[in-house]
């Protein structure tokens, strides 16, 4: 649908990541989205960088690229890659449509450079879009709010008895102490009599853990449940056999969480330390905070 190709038709997106369950609920119906090309979770897409750019033919262009951020995003790791990213798409003459997804960045303790990056994205998309209103109130004034809908269109029925925690592959916030879990297992058990459901993913990160919380010494208190990643729809009917379910956090909630619980039904018990509504960290004098509206962002 470029105009400078003459062409009519469909909205042409190329969508990073594409495969992300929010942006394929909020994207409009009359687009034609090209997924970003695949890559390992841990290089990111080809489609973050300059060059992939200088090898792309005008003639296959997107009208538009539509920049999911603050998942922890690989390939924009800091403000060179975003500027390089950037001033490439502003060279092709292709605007960029930025989600903020988080405030802050999950990940990582230090918010310095996630926020420098952010301020670089910012002030090169020609729309912006987040999750929720308190988000958007620490955005540019025309940053539009999309919230997350729904993503299990028939969520599992009723509500099961135990106790669970879903610490996924331990990202790098979630507590991976086994003794902060025996702990809540042996107060799960004298409360209810049930143990602690603790569900891992089958990986390198939780081989320590999953040794730990094994075992008949732990038996009472612990129910350990390892599996494979499971894509949402799977992964709600574990949550909604729970009540309560709950991902504990050093510091912010991981969306994922939240997701689940938006869709299955059991209660989510929110960490104090974490709002959840902007998606950020309880600010700290060591972090850097994203300037507030009206202040603009910084030029790139």
């Amino acid at each position: 649908m470029r105009p400078d190709r003459g062409e009519v038709g469909a909205l042409h997106v190329l969508s990073i990541p594409a495969g992300h369950v929010y942006t394929a609920a909020v994207r409009p119906h009359d687009v034609t989205v090209t997924p970003a090309p695949d890559a390992p979770d841990t290089v990111g897409s080809p489609a973050l960088d300059p060059l992939w750019w200088h090898r792309l033919p005008d003639a296959e262009l997107p009208d538009l690229v539509h920049l999911h951020f603050g998942l922890g995003d690989p390939g924009i790791e800091n403000v060179d890659d975003a500027r390089a990213f950037t001033a490439t798409l502003r060279r092709r003459g292709v605007p960029l449509v930025l989600t903020v997804h988080n405030l802050d960045n999950r990940h990582v303790t230090d918010q310095t450079e996630h926020h420098a990056i952010l301020r670089v994205l910012l002030a090169a998309a020609a729309a912006r879009i987040t999750l929720t209103g308190e988000a958007a109130r620490q955005l540019p004034a025309d940053t539009q709010v999309i919230p997350h809908p729904r993503v299990v269109a028939d969520p599992p029925q009723g509500r099961g008895t135990a106790i669970g925690v879903f610490l996924k592959s331990l990202r790098t916030n979630v507590i991976a102490d086994p003794v902060f879990y025996r702990i809540v297992g042996r107060v799960v058990h004298r409360s209810t009599g049930q143990p602690l459901r603790v569900h891992l993913h089958e990986d390198s990160r939780t081989a320590h853990l999953t040794h730990a919380l094994s075992g008949p010494e732990v038996a009472d208190i612990i129910d350990l449940r390892s599996h494979t990643r499971c894509p949402t729809t799977p992964c709600t009917a574990p949550s909604a056999s729970a009540a309560p379910s709950s991902c504990p956090t050093s510091a912010a909630p991981t969306p994922a969480g939240w997701r689940c619980a938006a869709t299955s039904g059991p209660p989510w018990p929110c960490p104090t330390a974490a709002c959840t509504r902007t998606r950020r960290m309880t600010p700290a004098p060591s972090r850097s905070t994203p300037p507030a509206t009206p202040s603009p962002p910084p030029a790139p």
